[in-house]
């Protein structure tokens, strides 16, 4: 058994993942693909440098890298909350480090919604409010702290725990 070898990877702000440029100013089937050559290039470069495990930030906020029941698409990867992606990056991230003999771990972040509170965040959660799954900002507004620079889920309240 070898010893785990891992790395963070971040796409909270998309600090490593996806490109900020995928999102701006591309077709669905160009920002795709961007992403997905982004990532299979960035797999491709870890496992030269002997990385075996990738710790892969699947909820950076109140939304999801994959299809959620509870939380929205994240905007990460379109630019917009709760657009679809076209594609399920998750399951794209686990077939490409599976394909190259790397462990994937999900990694939340359970209680951040936010990475500020600018008006333009506050409107796009609220935008959400018609989506299936809405942003829990819309669902809870009860559960919403607001710490430093960010809005947060209040782990002293039991729903949100369970939640």
């Amino acid at each position: 058994n070898e010893p785990m070898r891992g790395i963070w990877l971040a796409t909270v702000s998309r600090l490593d993942w996806p490109p900020v440029s995928s999102v701006n100013g591309r077709s669905a089937d160009q920002r795709i693909a961007q992403q997905q050559k982004a990532l299979t290039d960035k797999l491709d470069k870890l496992k030269k440098l002997g990385i075996n495990t990738v710790f892969f930030q699947v909820k950076p906020d109140s939304t999801a890298l994959w299809a959620s029941e509870i939380l929205p698409w994240s905007d990460t990867l379109t630019g917009t909350i709760g657009e679809d992606p076209g594609y399920d990056p998750l399951q794209f991230m686990l077939d490409e480090a599976h394909k190259r003999g790397m462990k994937v771990h999900a990694w939340f972040n359970p209680y951040r919604v936010s990475t500020n509170t600018k008006p333009s965040i506050i409107a796009a959660l609220n935008r959400t409010s018609s989506l299936h799954p809405s942003s829990v900002y819309v669902q809870h507004p009860e559960w919403i702290r607001t710490s430093g620079d960010r809005f947060v889920l209040d782990p002293g309240i039991p729903e949100v725990r369970d939640w």
